[in-house]
């Protein structure tokens, strides 16, 4: 190695070290403390604060069938109130606060984010959990910017509607009418409901739906996330993916499977509809159905393979993807 560029090197390493040590310096006058990461500086107009973050506990002592969950920037459980007590636990500081309200019979939670340059930064864990004393509620609402939300089975909604920008839905609740799920970036997994209308939508995440029964239709669309369905039973059905492949195991419906990928592979498992219509473009088609059907096929360029039958009519179209279809028994 040169002479040259072992000087030039040891000045980069020292800039580098004297750069570090002014940031440890800079942060330590601004009242940052190393030993207690919840703690972070936020700015107040000019002048630098300290806030500690804490954990508060509001108790909801007025009764309430629905739920409103708003501005949610962290994880959110629900936890059944084993004394019989409605409990909202969060974490907070001065300049993030929440708002529990009761009105006209619904609980209203909301996040508020005070002003300052450095007030949307947090080391802690932002989490709220809601220790709920009932099972049974009229409706369950949540809109998320990031965090997972957890919504456990022991609780039962008429209505439940959930959206997240990056964080990951987790639904094993009970849904007697619609149930609708929506996430950007994050992942959302169902299982265990029994629903009247099932919507679930996604960005990149995937969807993993199993042991579900819904009443009427489903409705599951993701852009470039993976579709995972086990054992579920439907009205009719529509699966719709762009990038993302649909890997579908025991989806029965009583009326139509409607199933569309662009690029993705579908393949199919033991699943079987009234009447079953599958177009793909670029991706194959593939799996078994559970009873006979008469085949209609077209691929510009796939190869298909298909039994012939009777009955009810299965209609796959491909671009050029290949077509490879068996019926179980």
């Amino acid at each position: 190695m040169k002479k040259s560029t072992k000087v030039l090197l040891a000045v980069a390493l020292i800039l580098l070290i004297a750069g570090g040590l002014l940031a440890v310096i800079g942060m330590g006058g601004m009242g940052f403390r190393f030993d207690k990461p919840f703690g972070f500086i936020v700015s107040r107009g000019n002048t630098p604060e300290r806030a500690d973050v804490a954990e508060k506990t509001y108790t909801v002592s007025e009764t309430f069938r629905s739920i409103d969950v708003k501005s949610l920037d962290g994880d959110l459980r629900l936890c059944p109130a084993e004394d019989g007590v409605c409990r909202v636990v969060c974490m907070e500081h001065q300049y993030r606060t929440h708002t529990v309200e009761v009105v006209n019979g619904e609980l209203r939670i909301e996040r508020h984010n005070q002003p300052g340059f450095f007030s949307m930064m947090d080391f802690g864990k932002d989490e709220i959990a809601l220790f709920l004393p009932e099972q049974v509620y009229e409706s369950l609402t949540v809109s998320a910017a990031s965090g997972d939300a957890t919504i456990p089975e022991g609780f039962s909604f008429d209505l439940a509607s959930l959206s997240a920008a990056s964080g990951d839905i987790h639904f094993s609740a009970a849904v007697t009418g619609t149930l609708t799920l929506s996430a950007a970036s994050g992942e959302i997994s169902v299982d265990g409901a029994e629903p009247d209308l099932l919507s679930v939508s996604t960005g990149s995440g995937d969807i993993s739906l199993s042991a579900l029964r819904v009443g009427g239709k489903l409705y599951v669309e993701s852009t470039s996330g993976t579709i995972r369905v086990k054992d579920l039973r439907c009205g009719e059905a529509e699966v719709n993916s762009t990038s993302g492949d649909q890997l579908l195991t025991g989806l029965v419906a009583v009326g139509r499977l409607k199933l569309h990928a662009v690029s993705g592979e579908i393949e199919l498992s033991g699943c079987d509809g009234g009447d079953v219509y599958i177009d793909a473009t670029s991706g194959d088609v593939t799996g078994s159905l559970l009873t006979e059907k008469t085949f209609v096929t077209h691929t510009s360029s796939g190869t298909v393979r298909v039994p012939e039958g009777r009955g009810a009519t299965c209609e796959v179209h491909t671009t050029s993807g290949d077509i490879r279809i068996s019926v179980e028994g």
